[in-house]
Formats: C-alpha cells, sequence, structure tokens
C-alpha cells in the first residue's frame, strides 16, 4: 500500500482484492459487487486502476473470442449497477472515448499493493530485511487469485500471470531466507513447495541447498536425483546448468553449513517409559499399529498416525508403550513421549507445555522456545522434518490437545492412546483408528498365568476363568486382582484364585483396588472419565443404569432422561466416545460389566428414590407404548387387551419393521417385564408381546414370568390382568404342546373376561379352546366351540377372521371339504378388508390345503405361494407350516424332488421355532415322501412322528403316522405289521372324527391286504376308501383308492372290473394332475 494509502487508512476507503476471490469493501464493510460476470468487470477495471480499459478488452476479458449480440450493452448494464454500489465510497466509473475508466488510487487494490510492497523489499539493505518484506507482500493473497468471477480466455490468462509473480516472490522470499541462515526452518516449506511445483528448479535448488546447510547431505543429493530422473522420464530433459552445478558443489562438499545462533548438536531422545510388564494378547491390534512403520517410507503421502481408544483400564498406554518398544529400532532419530493428561486427576497439560517439553528434548535451550503455540509448533515440525521419529502423545484429551504436536515429517509417527474416540483426528487428519476391548477369556487367563506363575494357574484353571469374568476382562482388574492373591500370605484363603474370586462376589469395585495407589483403582480409573462429563451426559450415563435389559437405544434413553430423542442420540455418542458405553451395532448401545456396576453405584448416590421410580416408570411406559405400537402392525389380528390412554400413530411403516424392532428388543423386553411383574406395566408388556412370541417362538422360563405376573394381577384383584395374562399362558402351554393345561388356563381367562367385563376376551377363549381341541383331534368338540367364537364374533362386531380360518381348518379334517372352503374364502375376504396379514396367509394355506384335496392342485400353489409372499409378517411357524403344505402338494402333483426339499425345510423352521406340532407335521410330510423311494427311511420320519404326536395327545397326529408306517411296512412287505398299524389308525381316526385320515386308512388296508394275498379284503378296504373320499371331495384320495380297487379285482381274475375302475381312477387323475399325464393309469400307479 502507498504512502498516500496508508495515511487514507485512518478514514473509510475503497478497497479491492483480486488476489483471491474478486471482492470490494469499505472499512470493514463488505460491497455487493454482483454476479461472477459484473465482478469480472470490475476485477479487469481494477488491474489498471486509474488508466482507460478499451471496450474491446473489456469484453474479451468478459467473453472471449465470440462475444454474444449486444455484448457492448450488457457491458454497458453491468457498470451502471456497480456505478451506484462504488459512489458511496466517493469511487467512479467514467466513460471515455472507446473505453472506461475506474477512478481509484492503484495503491487502493491489493495487486498494485503486493507489487509495490515486492519492490521495497527487494531493495532491502539485508537479507533478513528483503525476506520480511517479501512475507508481508505474500501476506496479502487470500488464495487462487481472480475466483468468483466468469469470463474468457483472457481472465485464465490473467490468473495464470498472476500465479507466475507470486510464485517468483515465494522463490525470492526463501533465496533471501536462506541467505540469512534460516535453513531448517525452512525445509518443511520448501519440500512442499517442490511437491506442488516439481518441476522448478529454482525451488529444488534452495531446498537442495537447506538440507546440505542444515547437513543433510545424503537427503539433498537424494532430492537432485529424484528431479533428475523426473525430468527425464515425464519430459525428456535433462536439469539445467545451475541445478546440475549445485550438485556438483554438494557432491564436492563445497557448501558448508552454515552455523546460525540456533545451531546445536543434533539431539537423539529417548524417552519411552518402560513397557508393561507381562503382556499379553492384542495381537489383532498390535497388526493395526504395524503399518506406523511404513511412516519412514519416503513415498508414504504423510506422517502416520494411530489413535488406541478405549475405556479406562483397557490398557491402551501398555498396548501403546509394548508395541513402540517393540520398534524403536525402526525409529534410529528418537522417540518422543509426553503424558497429556487427558483423563487426569490433574490439570490437562495444555499444547504450549508439551510443545515445550519436545522442544527441550530435541536439544533446543529453554530460552529460545517460541512462547506461542503457532511459533512452537512451527518449530517442533521443523526440527521433525525429515528425521525419522516416534511420538507417542498418551492419555489425549481432545483433538484440540493433539494437533499441535503432530509432526509434519512424512518419516515420522505418532501414536496416541484416548478415552475419546478423538473422530476428528480420524476424518481431518487421517488417523488410523485402534479401538481396545477387553481381552478374551483365554487372553486374561493367560495374563494371570504370567502374574501368578503357570504352576498355581495349572491348579485353578478353572477358578482362574471364573475370576476373569468377575473382572469383566478388563486389564487393569485383571492386574489388581493377581496384585491382590500375591499380596496375601500363602496361608490365607484368600491367598489363592478361587478366594479371590469369593472376595469378589460383593462390591467388585470396592475390591478391585490396590491400597495406597490411587492409579491402581478400576473405580477411580472410571472416575476420571465419568467426572469429565457435561452435567447432562453424566445423568444420562448413571441413569441407564436403570434399564433392566442388556441394550439400549436413544429412544429408551430419551424415555429415562425425559429428552428428545436427538438431545438422547447426541448424549450416548459422546458417552460412547468416551468408551463410556459402548455401541456393538449403529444405534444401539451397552455397558461393560464393570461399567454397568459403576453406574448402579452412581445412580443410588445421585438420585433420589423417587427419581429413580419415575425414570424406571417413564422407560417401561415407553417399552409399552413401542410394543403395543410394534403389534399395531405386525400382528393386528392377535388378541390384545384394551389399551390404556388415547391411541398414537404408528411408529413402523411395515410389518417387517415392527418384527425387525421387536427382534432387536426381545431381551430388553424380556428383562423389563421381569422387572415390571409386580406393577401394571408388567402384564401390560406381557400382553402387548404375546402376539410377537406367538409368531417368534416361546421365550425359556416364560411360564414363571407370567405366573407370577398373575399372581400380581390377582392380589391387586385386577381382572382385566388376570385375564390377558391367561390368554398369555394359555399360547405358552399350546406352543409347547402342553394341551391339558392350556385348556385350564383358557377356562380361568374365559372367567376372569367374564368378570372384567371384556367380551373379546371371552370370545378368545373359546376360539382358542376350539383350536386345542382341534390339535387333541376332537373335531367335533372343536367345530362347535369355534362356531359359538364365529357367531359370538359377528354380534359383537369383533374381528372375526381367525376362528373363520380354524373353523376351516376343523372341517377340513372332518372331510366337509364345501363348506370348509366357504368360512375360508370368507375368513380371507376379512382379511383383504381389514388388513390383517398373517391371518391372510393362514387362510391361504388352509384354503391351499383345501383346493388340493379337491384335485386343484395349480389354484393349492398359487394360495401357497401368495401366503409364502407375505413375508415377515407372518413369522417362521407360518413359514414352516407352508412349507409342509406346499410338500404335500408337490407330492400330489408327482413333483418329489420339490416335495422333498419342501419338506426338509419345513422340518428345519420347524426345529429353529421348538413348536412339537409343527415337527410333527414336518415329519409326518417327510415320512410320506419317502415311502414312495426309501421306505425305511420313511419308518424313521413316521415313528418319530408317533412318539411326537403322542406326547402332545394328538390323536390325528397319531392316526396319520400309523397309516404311514402302514404304507411304508407294505412296501417292505412286513404285512402283519402294516395290518396292524392300519387297524390302530382306523380307530383312532374314527375316534377323532378326522374323515380324511379314515379314508387313507381305508386305502393302506387295502395295499395291506392285497399285498399279503387277501384280494376279498383288499376289494372291501378300497371300496370302502374309494366311497369316504368320494364323500369327502378328495379326488386324489378317491382315485387312489379306485385303482387299488382294480388291481385287486385283476387278483381275482375279473379283468372287466378291473379295466372299469382303473379308467374310472385315470379319469380322476387326468382331472386333477396339471398338465394331465400322457398314460393316467401309469401315471397313477406311479403314484
Amino acid at each position: 500500500m502507498s504512502d498516500k494509502t496508508e495515511r487514507a487508512g485512518l478514514v473509510d476507503v475503497l478497497r479491492i482484492g483480486i488476489l483471491g476471490a474478486v471482492r470490494a469493501w469499505r472499512g470493514r464493510q463488505e460491497i455487493p459487487l454482483g454476479p461472477p460476470r459484473q465482478r469480472a468487470a470490475l476485477a479487469l477495471l481494477a488491474l489498471d486502476a486509474g488508466r482507460l480499459v478499451s471496450v474491446n478488452r473489456l469484453i474479451e476479458g468478459l467473453w472471449g473470442e465470440r462475444p454474444p449480440a449486444g455484448a457492448p450493452n450488457l457491458l454497458q448494464g453491468y457498470v451502471s449497477r456497480l456505478r451506484p454500489a462504488l459512489a458511496a465510497a466517493g469511487v467512479t466509473i467514467a466513460y471515455r472515448p472507446r473505453g472506461y475508466q475506474l477512478g481509484l488510487d492503484p495503491g487502493q487494490v491489493d495487486v498494485h499493493e503486493f507489487r509495490a510492497t515486492v519492490a521495497r523489499a527487494r531493495a532491502g539493505e539485508t537479507a533478513e530485511r528483503q525476506a520480511a518484506g517479501l512475507r508481508r507482500a505474500l501476506a496479502l493473497w487470500r488464495g487462487e487469485p481472480l475466483t468468483g468471477v466468469s469470463g474468457g480466455e483472457l481472465l485464465d490468462r490473467l490468473r495464470d500471470a498472476l500465479g507466475e509473480e507470486r510464485l517468483s516472490a515465494v522463490e525470492e522470499c526463501l533465496d533471501a531466507e536462506t541467505r540469512a541462515g534460516r535453513d531448517a526452518v525452512l525445509v518443511p516449506e520448501l519440500i512442499a513447495l517442490v511437491a506442488e511445483h516439481p518441476f522448478r528448479e529454482g525451488l529444488v535448488g534452495l531446498l537442495m541447498l537447506a538440507l546440505c546447510r542444515a547437513g543433510r547431505r545424503a537427503d539433498a543429493l537424494e532430492r537432485y536425483e529424484r528431479t533428475r530422473r523426473r525430468l527425464t522420464e515425464e519430459l525428456g530433459l535433462d536439469p539445467g546448468p545451475e541445478l546440475r552445478q549445485l550438485h556438483q558443489r554438494i557432491l564436492r562438499g563445497n557448501v558448508p553449513p552454515i552455523r546460525t545462533p540456533d545451531s546445536r548438536e543434533t539431539v537423539t531422545p529417548a524417552q519411552l517409559p518402560p513397557g508393561p510388564g507381562h503382556f499379553t494378547g492384542r495381537a489383532a491390534e498390535l497388526r493395526l499399529l504395524d503399518p506406523l512403520v511404513t511412516g519412514g517410507d519416503p513415498a508414504a503421502r504423510g506422517a502416520a498416525i494411530s489413535v488406541v481408544t478405549g475405556a479406562g483400564g483397557a490398557g491402551k498406554t501398555a498396548l501403546a508403550l509394548h508395541w513402540a518398544h517393540r520398534n524403536r529400532h525402526r525409529f534410529p532419530d528418537g522417540q518422543l513421549y509426553v503424558d497429556l493428561r487427558g483423563h487426569s486427576a490433574e490439570r490437562p497439560l495444555r499444547p504450549i507445555e508439551a510443545l515445550g517439553q519436545f522442544l527441550r528434548g530435541l536439544g533446543l535451550p529453554a530460552e529460545r522456545v517460541p512462547g506461542t503455540v503457532e511459533e512452537a509448533s512451527a518449530a517442533y515440525r521443523s526440527l521433525l522434518a525429515d528425521r525419522r521419529m516416534l511420538v507417542v502423545l498418551d492419555n489425549a484429551g481432545s483433538e484440540e490437545q493433539v494437533r499441535p504436536l503432530l509432526p509434519g515429517g512424512r518419516l515420522c509417527a505418532t501414536l496416541i492412546t484416548s478415552r475419546d474416540r478423538l473422530d476428528g483426528l480420524v476424518a481431518r487428519d487421517g488417523a488410523v483408528p485402534v479401538p481396545l476391548g477387553m481381552l478374551s477369556a483365554g487372553e486374561a487367563v493367560t495374563l494371570f498365568g504370567g502374574l501368578l506363575g503357570g504352576e498355581r494357574l495349572a491348579a485353578e484353571r478353572d477358578a482362574a476363568l471364573e475370576l476373569a469374568r468377575a473382572c469383566g476382562r478388563l486389564p487393569l482388574a485383571l492386574r489388581i486382582a493377581a496384585a491382590g492373591i500375591l499380596g496375601r500370605p500363602g496361608g490365607d484363603a484368600g491367598g489363592d484364585i478361587s478366594g479371590q474370586v469369593r472376595r469378589l462376589t460383593g462390591t467388585r469395585l470396592s475390591a478391585l483396588a490396590v491400597t495406597g495407589d490411587p492409579h491402581a483403582a478400576v473405580r477411580g480409573a472410571f472416575d476420571l472419565s465419568y467426572h469429565r462429563l457435561d452435567p447432562a451426559a453424566r445423568r444420562l450415563f448413571r441413569l441407564l443404569a436403570l434399564v433392566p435389559g442388556p441394550t439400549f437405544t436413544a429412544g429408551a434413553a430419551a424415555a429415562l432422561a425425559g429428552a428428545v430423542p436427538a438431545e438422547a442420540e447426541r448424549l450416548l455418542s459422546g458417552l460412547a466416545a468416551a468408551h463410556l458405553v459402548e455401541e456393538p451395532e449403529p444405534g444401539r448401545y451397552t455397558f461393560h460389566d464393570l461399567m454397568r456396576e459403576y453406574a448402579r453405584e452412581r445412580v443410588l448416590a445421585e438420585e433420589a428414590g423417587p427419581g429413580r421410580a419415575s425414570a424406571l416408570d417413564a422407560l417401561l411406559a415407553w417399552y409399552l407404548r413401542m410394543v403395543r405400537q410394534a403389534g399395531d402392525v405386525a400382528y393386528p389380528h392377535l388378541l390384545r387387551a384394551p389399551a390404556d390412554g388415547p391411541a398414537r400413530p404408528p411408529a413402523f411403516a411395515a410389518p417387517a419393521d415392527a418384527l425387525a424392532w421387536l427382534d432387536a428388543e426381545r431381551a430388553n423386553l424380556v428383562a423389563a417385564v421381569r422387572t415390571a411383574t409386580d406393577h401394571p406395566y408388567g402384564w401390560r408388556l406381557i400382553d402387548a408381546m404375546n402376539g410377537y412370541l406367538d409368531l417368534t417362538g416361546g421365550q425359556p422360563g416364560w411360564t414363571d414370568v407370567l405366573r407370577d405376573a398373575r399372581r400380581a394381577a390377582r392380589a391387586a384383584g385386577d381382572h382385566l390382568g388376570q385375564a390377558a395374562v391367561g390368554h398369555c399362558l394359555a399360547s405358552t402351554r399350546w406352543r409347547a404342546a402342553e394341551l391339558t393345561e392350556a385348556v385350564t388356563e383358557l377356562r380361568g381367562a374365559f372367567t376372569a373376561a367374564e368378570l372384567a367385563g371384556w367380551p373379546e376376551g371371552k370370545l378368545a377363549a373359546l376360539a382358542a379352546l376350539g383350536v386345542v381341541h382341534l390339535q387333541q383331534g376332537r373335531l367335533g368338540a372343536a367345530r362347535r366351540l369355534l362356531t359359538l367364537a364365529v357367531d359370538g364374533s359377528r354380534r359383537g362386531s369383533s374381528v372375526v377372521a381367525a376362528p373363520l380360518v380354524d373353523l376351516g381348518l376343523a372341517l377340513t379334517q372332518m372331510g366337509r371339504l364345501g363348506v370348509a372352503e366357504e368360512r375360508l374364502r370368507e375368513a380371507l375376504s376379512l382379511c383383504r378388508d381389514r388388513g390383517l396379514p398373517a391371518t391372510e396367509a393362514a387362510a391361504l394355506a388352509s384354503l391351499g390345503a383345501v383346493f388340493r384335496l379337491t384335485g386343484r392342485l395349480g389354484e393349492a400353489v398359487r394360495c401357497l405361494t401368495a401366503a409364502r409372499g407375505l413375508g415377515a409378517a407372518i413369522g417362521e411357524r407360518y413359514q414352516a407350516d407352508l412349507c409342509r403344505e406346499l410338500a404335500d402338494v408337490h407330492l400330489d402333483a408327482g413333483r418329489r424332488a420339490d416335495a422333498l426339499g419342501c419338506a426338509e425345510e419345513a422340518l428345519r423352521r420347524a426345529l429353529a421355532v421348538g413348536d412339537p406340532k409343527l415337527e410333527l407335521d414336518a415329519l409326518l410330510g417327510l415320512g410320506r415322501i419317502r415311502c414312495q423311494s426309501d421306505p425305511r427311511a420313511a419308518i424313521g420320519h413316521l415313528s418319530a412322528a408317533l412318539e411326537r404326536a403322542r406326547g402332545i395327545g394328538a390323536t390325528v397326529g397319531q392316526a396319520d403316522a400309523l397309516v404311514g408306517l402302514a404304507v411304508a411296512r407294505t412296501r417292505l412287505d412286513e404285512h402283519a405289521p402294516a395290518m396292524r398299524d392300519t387297524l390302530a389308525g382306523l380307530a383312532l381316526a374314527r375316534k377323532a372324527g378326522a374323515v380324511l385320515v379314515q379314508g387313507a386308512a381305508l386305502a393302506a388296508g387295502a395295499e395291506a391286504a392285497l399285498a399279503a394275498g387277501d384280494a376279498g379284503a383288499a376289494i372291501a378296504y378300497a371300496a370302502r376308501a374309494a366311497r369316504v373320499h368320494a364323500g369327502s371331495g378328495y379326488k386324489l384320495g378317491e382315485a387312489r383308492a379306485l385303482l387299488t380297487l382294480g388291481r385287486a379285482h385283476r387278483h381275482t381274475g375279473d379283468e372287466p372290473a378291473a379295466e372299469r375302475f382303473q379308467e374310472r381312477a385315470g379319469d380322476l387323475f387326468t382331472a386333477v394332475l396339471d398338465p394331465p399325464p400322457a398314460r393316467p393309469a401309469k401315471m397313477a400307479a406311479g403314484l
């Protein structure tokens, strides 16, 4: 800036900047300059401030060689809009013949001020003054020149020219500073500039000179060789004569180093504290740290940084020092170490203090250590540039504490430890995170062995495993426990591992401490992290100890703390970053075992009893609300007690979302129920969850929980609660195939619902009783109860679809296929009208069975496929049932491979769910399929099915298994056992009223008699089987019976009768199979 402008600086003058984004300001107020092309017009005028700029040059600058039509008018418009913006500062844009002139002193434009400052600097008497002046000139640059504007090629040329001016000034400045003897400080800056401009030989020469004068002759020669090779390979050129001459002078040793006041002997610091004793495990983490040594690779892009993070006591410092000592030979220029006291009872170390320690350790006299962080950090990085050094920053508290201590040289490596994740270092500085969890059980025991001795460990290995578990496998806790054992007399009961386990059965945090050493106490380590939190985070941390289950989310945390979910998520993220909670999967958090105990201590000490109770009530209310909303979406067809309070909008968009939430929260919900057994929330949570457990299978120990909840409801005189829990108990009994107990529970639920005035509960009890009787094989009683439930639901406008489906199933087994189809079609229509996907799937499955039995196999496949397509809404239980039904359809259609695949999948799913009834049905299906090709294997499946059926009291299942066994034994020519099983199965089917199984038993008897040579008995059985199946509408069953009847007549010599019955059988097979077989009789014989 000129002297005139400097004097004018006392008043508000207009200034224009083009060395960066084009701007104009007056005093501290920026002046709006309009759109990019209008800014470009002002920039072109400012470059020649006070002089005339032709219209042609302005148009070329704004649009290049192809300006638009009317360009002069557009230019005039830009100038007209700029004039009032500049007039307030007394600046004009005058029009002269053939151009425009900006009425402004050139010194008020930064580019002219830059040029004037450079000129004054060149006239300086000493190198120091020249360098200082050039630094002032370069400080005027704000970035790439002429940005924020748009224009033609002329602007690009001007931008390149200005950049070249700046680079020349930089080169002059560095040359002056080199002559002033500031070589060592300049090396990092020169390295960066040469990397950006590798072919600028002047900069390369300055870097070589600085390296050589700093005593780094080999590095200077290596820099020349790298430049020469790149010039040759990329440009086909050799270095210029000046650079070659400098290279020769360095080779001959004709560039003696300059000794400045800062010059000193090189110091090789070795500041690492001793490594940990008996270091154990951490192989994976050590491998993550090993790439730090590639920091010594000149080709690496930057300094290597690793951040070891973990909870207090996890062994972060031990890991860092173990790795550092193991690799210290890779850092021959030294190792720096500092405890930053980020999590300490003492005040955290400030960056300037840490830098002072490092600089003094590197040999800089104390009086020469700079007083500001910026200057000290620059000196520190200069001293570390191009040196192979390891920097260990232990116990860091924040990114701001660490960043000034990061070396800039690419040969250095930095190893940081912290209880906080320091995500900013990962995001901005490229640090590699090395999260440190607990030791594995095996590693913990190995550590005990190292500390206590192998002989003692071998004698008490099981106790050592238990002690490791009690210590949460936290390394600090493990070492303290071992110290407690070693510190006791040999005869003391606590001097062995088992004794230490007993000591930890009480308050573990009190026991896990070494007397007199505040650094050897688990509680003390946790205290340091806890007290660093802000008040809101501390309160949430301790309230989380009230969560009954193993995990928690932002929603649960928000309910506990009375906060909004976004604030709870922010607090949880902070707790996870501080390693006070863990985040095993995104959005779901948990405590380490010892940390949970610590949080319980804090909540008991700092939260009053009413506050704790209020927070827990809020959490339970949130769980109940969420479970009910999930149920509204996932299983709206299943009975639940009337809800308290107003309805809320659903929190889930689809059944799959609701079920996914329930799956994730299952353990937490079960724990919440156990906690709230004596609370009204208890039975209401149970009632809300019952549908989910019905879809996914039971919960171990659930029956005892339900009984406790019912006792609490009885004690409170809560009939609604008793009814709801009674229904849940009945469902649990039914899932476990404890059918007699399920009947007892349902009768009790019916009575309680009547006393509570809950009509839906009464009707649901009737329907459920019908289902239990159906499973027991009491088909007549099942039909009557289900009819009552259906009729009562219609009168009361309740959901009638589910009992209709069960009624259709009962009618199917009774052989009343036509009526069953009517009921199932009605149920299907209701489900689709009311959005009940799970019941719709059940209706489709039962309807598919009816279609199969009535010979409409194509329709059966479509129904079952549609049911499976309803996906997550139907749960694993229904999926298993659908697979089994599809297997039956494929078998009837002659697709045995498909049938076998579906049957095996049905059994896998049934075993996964743990439902004996599903296992029974799957085994029956597999047995029927195996009868055709491997009757011995079929007997295995069917025998297992018979055992399951007897175990759960399923009469129809027993009859079905016996009939299958009869068929398999007939194929093995075991005629007497086959007939015995036939008669036993027939008797059970008649007792149950299971018409379809009766027909199958008669057909099996016919086959057994025929195989034994008793054609007369075979004719009698087959004729009765054909009549039964014809009466029920089971066409394939009728066809098979007719086929057997024909074969039996042929055995008697009655060929006409044989042909007649086989023809009738063929007609039925042709009508049923899609596509029809080419030779129905032969196809039928194969079936």
